[in-house]
């Protein structure tokens, strides 16, 4: 290829890598968050055809060899793991690495096979590690193409206004409908994970800007956002959002001297958006939130999940049950006083120890620790406020989502996922 042919195909690459990326920030939250089939399917497609698209500009690029470093080994390590759950296996290989799965098998199973698989549901296991390769597609491809100031502020400006409009539309929504869905997404817990993510983004980002007018402008789409939280009467949310605030003034104090515009610009954020809620109705909101005075009785169903899981997590602890393949054992082992059935925990590390057994587990968390331990170390050895604003922001907004999966199955839900891995 010639540098003349090299250069069109760099720039027409470069232009639709960006616009699917874009596209995933747009339209993942556009159709019930993408729960349902079609936007799910659409997704995996766009991811399929980015890193695709990425791959091709790498290889036609000298500098290729610039690459992020990742912690590719636990990555690769987890992904075989869940190839080797939807291996078939010798029925006495399988009572050897797991015996709970090999007595399952013989307690439920209505025809004696030979080769059984550690998953106990293999086509969930490969939906799930559908949804997981798109996910990590999407991630390396970003974190790789952001390497400019350029492309970074395009890239965040279009978050936090995606987000301000799914906000207000959720906040008229919130006078016209009622539900336990809020704006597209089916579950107001839901959503109030996909904005913890974005409202701290919107915060540092305004730090960034010295034009009072625009600083303005990001600081009341920032506050619309957070009273679209409290609206939500999402409690789990609304609380580690303000955590998570707090976490940012913290950081900002003790380690970057935080100056006196960025405890104003958070502030300002708080007040405004209560001043509205105020203006609007935070009835609802209050109600919601009395009811944690008796977090026992308010958490029951819950810790009554997490209780079960356990039991899960006893009986398949080294290689789990099988990505995904968690609501088709959880009846075995459900003691809810009730008819529902459960495909969830609300509680995402214990459901990932569940269905990857303690080796997933352990080979996430790795890769996860790895990551942002060397974001933190890089981090704290810069001195430009664009850099330090911007990804305190990023990070304040993660940490918030991941206390919120303490208490949710946020990342079961594609949306959240997009974000989070854009972020």
């Amino acid at each position: 290829m010639n540098a003349r042919n090299f250069l069109n195909f760099s720039s027409i690459s470069s232009f639709f890598i960006e616009s699917l990326i874009l596209f995933l920030v747009i339209f993942s939250p556009l159709i019930y968050a993408s729960v349902t089939i079609f936007p799910l399917t659409i997704i995996e497609i766009t991811s399929l055809v980015l890193i695709l698209l990425f791959t091709a500009k790498v290889f036609f690029d000298a500098n290729s060899s610039t690459l992020a470093k990742l912690p590719y080994t636990a990555i690769v390590l987890f992904i075989a793991l869940i190839l080797l759950q939807l291996l078939a296996l010798p029925r006495q290989l399988l009572q050897f690495l797991s015996p709970g799965t090999a007595n399952l098998y013989r307690d439920f199973a209505l025809v004696s096979k030979d080769y059984l698989t550690l998953s106990v549901y293999p086509d969930a296991t490969v939906g799930m590690i559908l949804q997981f390769l798109s996910y990590f597609f999407v991630f390396f491809v970003a974190v790789n193409y952001f390497n400019t100031e350029k492309k970074i502020k395009r890239i965040i400006t279009v978050i936090i206004l995606t987000g301000f409009v799914y906000s207000f539309y959720g906040v008229i929504r919130r006078f016209t409908t009622e539900g336990v869905g809020f704006s597209t997404f089916t579950n107001r817990n839901h959503f109030s994970a996909y904005i913890q993510m974005v409202i701290p983004l919107a915060i540092g980002y305004s730090l960034t800007k010295k034009s009072i007018v625009l600083r303005f402008i990001f600081i009341f789409l920032a506050a619309i956002m957070f009273l679209a939280l409290f609206f939500a009467l999402s409690r789990a949310g609304i609380i580690c959002a303000v955590l998570s605030l707090i976490i940012l003034g913290i950081i900002l104090k003790m380690k970057f001297m935080l100056k006196k515009e960025a405890g104003i610009v958070i502030l300002a954020v708080i007040l405004f958006a209560v001043l509205l809620g105020m203006f609007s109705g935070l009835d609802p909101t209050m109600q919601r939130l009395k009811t944690l005075l008796n977090p026992f009785q308010a958490l029951a169903g819950r810790l009554s999940l997490v209780k079960d899981t356990f039991s899960i997590i006893r009986d398949f602890p080294v290689w789990g049950v099988g990505f995904g393949a968690l609501g088709e054992i959880f009846q075995k082992y459900k003691n809810w006083q009730g008819l529902e059935t459960f495909s969830f925990t609300h509680n995402e590390s214990l459901q990932l120890m569940a269905e990857t057994g303690l080796a997933g587990f352990f080979l996430m968390a790795v890769f996860i620790s790895a990551y942002f331990k060397n974001i933190l170390l890089l981090l704290f050895k810069r001195h430009n406020p664009y850099v330090i604003y911007l990804s305190l922001g990023c990070l304040v907004g993660i940490t918030s989502i991941f206390l919120h999966s303490f208490f949710d199955f946020v990342f079961h839900i594609p949306a959240n996922s997009i974000l989070f891995v854009i972020i």
